[in-house]
């Protein structure tokens, strides 16, 4: 049976040092950046139409992360994603492959936090339970499984995405080595795989990367980038220039056998003694690869080289060169499914909208009318008029009073009497079958046909139901009875001519009369046609041309579906444009996702309180002791002590001596160095004003307990020339120092504390 794990006691798992909010994927992420490049472009493009496509299929590639043991994988999938969910230890710490899984979900009541392990999931309250969750999994375990640990987060504000943690590359015991290697050739050889190959910036030669040479045997170096951690761990001038700069430009030898290689960047990761953010962590990155190119030597100089430097260092651009493989994926594969799933559906929204006829836009109340005519079936309408029309004679017994004619001699009285009742009988068997509604029926039923059969021709009139009503109620039967009274006029008139021929020939008989009962219909039927057919038929102008609610509606949705898919199969045929430089600048630390760090305005004023009252005591043992030991904690570990600018008032530059090639260099002490390297007390800003007593100052940053150590940022902030020594007796004082001290032509103005971070948020609008 597949052993199970508890799930975790949330009261058991251990908090961040800061009480702030959770920053939990806050920051500069791969989530944040693609949200921002072609990959939100594809989704903001399809999100309307979502519906009607298989999404499913529109899956990034996994990334993975493959390295040796310690090499800094954890740290870099946590910095990458801003999810603090891969233990981070000196030991060996990652046991089994951790897949993290990114899910969008439409609504916020869909967000959930799981942890599947070997058939077992559990749900957790909140995504900082994960770290310790995953922790207790690692530790039930005994050296490396290849079972994999599944970590999925479903949220609104991220994309759907997996990365994966490998098990550090061992090279023994031999057992170890196999099994490390199988992994990480199982997951290298998946296809769809962008790799994350983690090697140490300290390492001699790439050549000896196990990790590489298996990139290299897996032909995935164009699907690779390769992430140089530790950094900040680069100490002498040589060793920048040769494990970081060399590397991430592509110049160094080691480059001959990575050709094709998708990009080289330098990062430095939080380790895991720090209590920083991963907010935090980014600020401190980017002063020490700020520090790092402060100063180079003149083949790194140039504008841009420099350049070329800094756009292959610190997460962030490593973010933007994953990024930059994700929308090659998107061009490539995304782009070509989409298009060939867009075509068929424009073209079913056209052919939909055209089933449904023209738009009331494209069409005139007066065109509709004439077509309403040109489509009623006259020949149809005659048969019904004629088998309608009676028989005259016969309703008015013509032909018997016809035969009474014969009884009277012709011009007597009683003849005459005898013709006077035929003409009455006539005239009243006509008034009487134009008076009822028998000719109107086969009128309404003509054109009720147009509309019924309307779905047939072009115009498909059966959508224009009150045009039908208001033809079929008003405006025909007006015209029928119109024609009715012509026709009655007729009539009588071809009666008064029949009795007229009656007169005349003096012997009547049953011929005339069958004649005037065939004239009779063909009156009323002529009448009938000439009043429809013929006569011009307008609408009111008050009446508008709508289509039925249904069919309207229907058109709506099918417009707009075309527009969306329209706009659609635009944005992805140009998503090859969408390529996002992303938030290319440097880190604001007015953001509120600064809020967790410590305020360099704060730790001005705290300088100046500690540095005045330094200056009016004498020095104690507890107090050098103090000082020696912040010195110890406040080391700079990434930069040698020769490029960290400082200056007296003379404005000549510091000359280190040979024996502090590579020391690093404490920044927490109020002093003034000697151009022999010596210590001197600090001069006042007041020319008159008597020389302070070297002192060794209290620590330079005092923070709450809770919000972690400010070591590395006060130590990054040095290298960037802010190193200020002796007390200014205020923040204005210290930029006034700053700006009178005389300088050397060649060397730039160290800025001051305070400065510092007003250079980072200033050069984020132009970097």
């Amino acid at each position: 049976m597949t052993p199970s794990f508890p799930a975790p006691s949330l009261s058991k798992i251990r908090r961040p040092v800061c009480k702030k909010a959770s920053t939990m994927l806050r920051g500069d992420s791969i989530c944040k950046q693609l949200q921002s490049s072609s990959f939100g472009m594809f989704h903001a493009a399809v999100f309307d139409i979502r519906s009607y496509l298989p999404m499913v299929e529109f899956k990034l590639p996994t990334v993975i992360a493959i390295g040796g043991v310690s090499a800094g994988k954890s740290s870099l999938l946590e910095n990458i994603t801003k999810c603090p969910v891969f233990p981070r230890n000196s030991a060996l710490c990652t046991k089994m492959p951790v897949r993290l899984g990114l899910n969008q979900v439409a609504k916020e009541s869909d967000s959930s936090v799981a942890i599947d392990w070997r058939g077992n999931s559990v749900s957790l309250k909140s995504k900082d339970d994960i770290l310790q969750a995953v922790a207790d999994i690692m530790n039930s375990v005994d050296g490396i499984v290849t079972d994999e640990l599944t970590v999925t987060i479903c949220q609104v504000d991220v994309p759907t995405i997996e990365l994966i943690d490998l098990p550090g590359l061992q090279t023994f015991p031999e057992e170890q080595q196999r099994c490390t290697q199988a992994l990480a050739s199982k997951y290298l050889n998946k296809p769809d795989t962008l790799v994350l190959c983690v090697v140490d910036a300290t390492i001699p030669s790439l050549d000896s990367s196990t990790a590489l040479g298996m990139v290299r045997a897996a032909n995935k170096l164009p699907n690779t980038i390769l992430a140089l951690t530790k950094s900040d761990l680069v100490r002498s001038e040589i060793q920048i220039t040769e494990s970081i700069f060399d590397r991430v430009l592509g110049t160094s030898p080691e480059h001959q056998h990575l050709a094709g290689l998708a990009g080289c960047v330098a990062v430095a990761n939080r380790n895991h003694t720090d209590h920083l953010t991963l907010v935090g962590a980014d600020v401190e990155e980017q002063c020490c690869f700020k520090a790092m190119l402060g100063d180079p030597a003149p083949l790194y100089a140039s504008a841009e080289v420099q350049r070329q430097l800094r756009d292959n260092m610190t997460i962030k651009r490593l973010i933007l060169k994953l990024d930059s493989l994700f929308h090659d994926f998107i061009v490539v594969r995304w782009k070509p499914a989409a298009l060939a799933f867009l075509a068929p559906l424009k073209e079913q929204a056209q052919d939909e909208i055209q089933r449904l006829g023209p738009s009331v836009e494209a069409l005139t109340k007066d065109g509709v009318i004439d077509t309403i005519l040109t489509k009623v079936d006259y020949d149809l309408l005659c048969k019904a008029l004629q088998s309608t029309t009676i028989q005259i004679t016969k309703a008015s017994q013509l032909c018997t009073l016809a035969s009474h004619l014969t009884y009277h001699p012709w011009g007597t009285l009683a003849w005459a009497e005898a013709m006077t009742k035929v003409e009455q009988k006539v005239t009243k068997a006509v008034k009487a079958a134009l008076a009822g509604d028998k000719y109107d029926r086969p009128v309404l039923d003509a054109f009720n046909a147009v509309f019924e059969k309307s779905t047939l021709t072009p115009l498909k009139l059966k959508r224009f139901g009150s045009l039908k009503a208001l033809l079929l109620s008003e405006l025909l039967p007006a015209r029928v009875a119109e024609a009715k009274e012509e026709a009655e006029r007729a009539i009588l008139d071809m009666l008064q001519k029949a009795m007229l021929q009656l007169n005349v020939d003096c012997a009547p008989g049953t011929a005339i009369f069958q004649l005037l009962d065939v004239g009779i219909r063909g009156c009323i039927i002529k009448h009938m046609i000439a009043q429809i057919k013929n006569r011009p038929m307008s609408l009111p102008e008050t009446f508008q041309l709508v289509e039925d609610d249904k069919v309207r509606k229907k058109r709506g949705r099918l417009t707009d579906k075309l527009n969306q898919v329209v706009s659609a199969t635009d944005k992805i045929a140009h998503i090859e444009e969408a390529i996002s430089v992303g938030s290319d600048t440097d880190f604001n630390p007015d953001s509120p996702l600064a809020q967790d760090i410590p305020d360099c305005s704060d730790f001005e004023q705290h300088y100046q309180q500690t540095a005045a009252a330094s200056a009016t005591e004498e020095p104690t043992a507890a107090a050098a002791a103090a000082a020696a030991s912040m010195a110890d904690e406040l080391q700079m570990h990434a930069v040698p002590e020769q490029s960290v600018h400082s200056f007296h008032h003379s404005g000549e530059p510091i000359t280190p001596s040979a024996s502090s090639h590579s020391t690093p260099v404490p920044i927490s002490v109020a002093a003034q160095v000697t151009d022999a390297g010596g210590v001197a007390p600090h001069a006042a800003s007041d020319p008159s004003s008597p020389p302070a007593t070297a002192v060794s100052a209290p620590p330079a940053v005092a923070v709450a307990e809770e919000e972690g150590p400010i070591s590395n940022i006060a130590c990054s902030m040095a290298q960037l020339g802010s190193v200020h020594f002796g007390p200014p007796a205020s923040a204005a004082g210290m930029e006034a120092e700053t700006e009178t001290v005389p300088l050397s032509p060649s060397v730039p103005v160290a800025p001051s504390i305070a400065e510092s971070f007003v250079e980072v948020e200033a050069e984020s609008g132009t970097d």
